[in-house]
């Protein structure tokens, strides 16, 4: 009976743990200034070298899916940075989702963008996988 219970709840665990990377849509909060442009998401497609040199290896096809009604939303291409824990010893070029709002608006915002999975993916930017993002903005 113990060995049942401890089986269940390690299962439980690892499950837990891949719930995060299952999910269809996240909702992400961000808190950005008014008047003017932010960086509000990131995706890049990259491969590591053994020599730690990471190379792009795709432009993320990202798509915006609702505006946002208080602001503008722009996908550009950029220097994204080194991406954490990634192994890269170079910075790697993605796609950056900038946001603007309305002069002069204050309060809350929302918008839907899609970074759609594909199978050859492996790695991305933050701790969010591929798929839809529901942007909730606070501009302050």
């Amino acid at each position: 009976m113990v060995r049942k219970i401890f089986a269940l709840a390690a299962a439980a665990v690892v499950l837990a743990g891949l719930g995060f990377q299952c999910r269809a849509d996240t909702e992400l909060r961000r808190v950005v200034p008014r008047d003017n442009e932010s960086v509000v998401g990131q995706a890049a497609l990259w491969t590591v070298k053994n020599n730690g040199q990471c190379s792009i290896r795709a432009t993320p096809d990202i798509k915006i899916i609702t505006q946002p009604s208080h602001g503008t939303v722009r996908l550009t291409q950029a220097n994204i940075g080194i991406p954490k824990g990634s192994g890269c010893a170079n910075p790697v070029f993605g796609v950056v989702v900038l946001y603007r709002p309305v002069a002069g608006f204050v309060g809350e915002d929302r918008f839907t963008y899609d970074y759609p999975r594909d199978s050859m993916v492996f790695n991305w930017v933050g701790a969010v996988p591929p798929g839809l993002r529901n942007l909730i903005l606070t501009v302050r």
